[in-house]
């Protein structure tokens, strides 16, 4: 009797195969035994027989091989002792190739699932390993809904002390909207792949093998020099490197400062409106946070700061309003912390932002006391998401936060601190640096000039940073009209979420021009500018008032 079997018929036996509610099931033509060699069909197109359990997206088909693997021996499929069909034939089976099958069947034999015999194959072990015995079918191929569902978690997971305030928040997706005023990202056209590439293979060259690669419990000399000699002494700071301690980002520095130096209870003076990561990390470690006003020269100096422990300022660039701290009050501000018994944290992030004039002395290079700890960070100048940030103090509070650093995460990755060191060095970052500021200038410009034709007039526009602070001066919610533009397209950050009491932001916005083209600015703008209702009858909202609020 000779079997004929028809392209349809064939096609319709392959789809009939896969049941809904047995995906581990084999379909063969004579209830042949799934560990017997098959009797291929010569002619017929090659096609998966068996399913494979599913996986997220972008794990490796050896692994769910591995897996599907596991969970038939775990199930009892593939009985204790059994032997298991050849590479090939499971290859076949599954509709991979040969090498993806006998990787995972060499992971299995590591693991104890499997044990290879000698001119007999490989045989389903007689004694599973321990774990296996704890899996139960469904959670052998990696499923963890047992996690989910069998602990009160609860009772555990703590994310630590509750905020009042919104949190940041970042469009994944901001590439993808016409108008992407966003901000605290970099521009990638400005990134220098090229030269990146060179120092990331060149810092596993046999001159830096060992600095990239090795456990060292200390950062890169190299980069510290290169930050020092480089970066630092332009802000007119003159340092060593026992001054410094790289970071993962200057958030990580403000975290380990915050731990370091605060107890429970302490308070932070702090500006209002200001950054708002900063503000949670303090708050975080129990302080309690003081208002400090801002006006169109930065952080207003206080008569009495309340015995706060810490005032931190972002002086260069005021966040997010971008103006620049005055030098008569960094002058105040500096005599305050030693009258007053207090430590200033100067958050340096995008001084070197400017677009008019000349950048002004950092707090830290006027201090003649010592009080004022230096916060830098590269996420401007390179990239955010390669998170390479520093801080620059005396040596005691340096040689601290190295001890607390080291039990969360040791050192920073030595193959990003080398590439940067080696970039730094072979002048390539400046270089991508001054065309990127270079354009910066003219998204500014063409971001102030539309401000000014668009928005309500009295608006403040210093020539830095990579965003505007302007005022709406309507009665709508900025987060309503944020949530509108979204809807058109455009991205812009609420003013919400930079102050203390999130409702004296209903009338501010902040409009980044740190990604968008500068041609595409002037028309993103006008659109924004058309979301605001007109109300002639409105005023314009002028600074929160001069007060301080201690939070309870």
């Amino acid at each position: 009797m000779k079997l004929v079997i028809t392209r349809s018929s064939f096609l319709h036996l392959q789809q009939s195969s896969f049941n809904r509610d047995s995906e581990m099931l084999m379909w063969d033509r004579g209830g042949m035994n799934p560990l017997q060699e098959p009797r291929p069909l010569t002619g017929q197109p090659r096609a998966a027989r068996m399913a494979l359990l599913p996986a997220p997206a972008g794990t490796l088909l050896a692994t769910r091989v591995r897996r599907t693997v596991a969970q038939l021996i775990v199930r009892g499929s593939w009985p204790a002792g059994a032997r298991v069909p050849s590479s090939r034939k499971f290859a076949y089976d599954l509709g991979v190739s040969r090498t993806t099958v006998q990787s995972a069947y060499h992971a299995l034999i590591d693991e104890g699932y499997l044990v290879p015999s000698d001119r007999r194959g490989v045989f389903v072990s007689e004694r599973l390993p321990a774990i296996a015995q704890f899996l139960e079918p469904e959670s052998a191929g990696g499923g963890g809904d047992r996690w989910e569902e069998s602990v009160q978690w609860d009772r555990w997971a703590s994310a630590g002390r509750e905020s009042p305030w919104p949190e940041l928040q970042r469009e994944r997706q901001w590439k993808y909207f016409d108008f992407p005023f966003v901000t605290g990202q970099h521009d990638p056209a400005f990134f220098p792949d090229e030269a990146w590439l060179r120092a990331l293979k060149k810092a596993l060259g046999s001159e830096h093998r060992y600095a990239s690669l090795d456990d060292r419990l200390e950062d890169d000399p190299l980069l510290l020099q290169a930050l020092c000699t480089r970066i630092l002494t332009v802000r007119g700071l003159r340092v060593s490197p026992e001054n410094m301690l790289i970071t993962m980002g200057s958030q990580q520095g403000l975290q380990l400062l915050a731990e370091t130096t605060l107890r429970w209870g302490d308070r932070v003076a702090m500006e209002n409106p200001g950054y708002t990561d900063a503000r949670h990390v303090f708050h975080r470690v129990g302080a309690r946070m003081i208002d400090v006003p801002v006006d169109a020269q930065g952080a207003i100096p206080q008569s009495d700061y309340n015995g706060a422990r810490l005032l931190y300022v972002t002086p260069s660039h005021q966040h997010p309003t971008n103006v620049t701290l005055s030098l008569e009050r960094r002058l105040q501000m500096i005599a305050q912390a030693e009258e007053q018994d207090f430590l200033i944290i100067e958050d340096d992030y995008d001084a070197e932002l400017r677009y008019q004039g000349q950048t002004s002395p950092c707090m830290a290079s006027l201090d003649p006391n010592g009080r004022t700890v230096y916060v830098g960070t590269l996420s401007k100048t390179l990239a955010p998401g390669l998170r390479m940030g520093y801080v620059v103090g005396p040596r005691k509070l340096i040689a601290a936060l190295r001890q607390r650093r080291r039990y969360a995460h040791r050192q920073p990755p030595g193959h990003i601190q080398r590439a940067i060191a080696l970039l730094m060095e072979a002048g390539d970052l400046a270089r991508s640096y001054r065309r990127y500021r270079n354009d910066l200038g003219l998204r500014w410009q063409a971001a102030a000039e539309a401000a000014l034709e668009w928005f309500p007039p009295g608006q403040i526009l210093p020539p830095g940073g990579t965003g505007l602070w302007l005022r709406t001066g309507v009665a709508r919610p900025s987060l309503e009209i944020a949530a509108d533009a979204r809807e058109h397209g455009i991205l812009i950050d609420s003013g919400n979420r930079y102050f203390s009491n999130p409702e004296d932001g209903n009338s501010f916005i902040r409009v980044g021009f740190g990604v968008i083209n500068a041609e595409r600015i002037p028309e993103g703008m006008r659109r924004l500018a058309a979301l605001l209702p007109s109300n002639s009858s409105l005023s314009l909202p002028s600074i929160p008032p001069v007060h301080m609020k201690v939070e309870k």
